[in-house]
């Protein structure tokens, strides 16, 4: 299944931001609602583990609404828009977004998003 993610040297920008981009994470969180961008648990996804978990979306439609409003810093930044082929079985599905084990997947495509 294809998986889709903002990343910078394989991180997303929740994790990935620092130095610099500080100021982007502080946005990113300033403007993060509850109803919007749930945590996993939140989100119906109930064995997620923090340390060998990644975030990802299923469709491009998720990937835009959960940054809404955000890309086009996150380009500014430095971030890009990949995906990825995962194993169906390895993906834990929320209602808004998805997660799967790190190292459990292979590059498709890295474009600016």
């Amino acid at each position: 299944m294809i998986v889709y993610r903002i990343e910078k040297n394989g991180l997303g920008p929740y994790r990935g931001c620092s130095g610099n981009t500080s100021k982007l994470y502080n946005k990113l969180w300033k403007h993060h609602e509850c109803h919007r961008h749930p945590t996993p648990i939140n989100d119906g996804i109930k064995d997620f583990r923090p340390n060998d978990h990644i975030f990802g979306f299923s469709s491009l439609e998720q990937l835009k609404k959960w940054f809404l409003g955000s890309r086009a810093e996150l380009r500014r930044n430095g971030y890009l828009m990949v995906s990825y082929d995962v194993s169906p079985q390895e993906i834990l599905h929320g209602n808004l977004q998805v997660v799967f084990p790190k190292n459990s997947y292979k590059l498709k495509t890295a474009r600016i998003p």
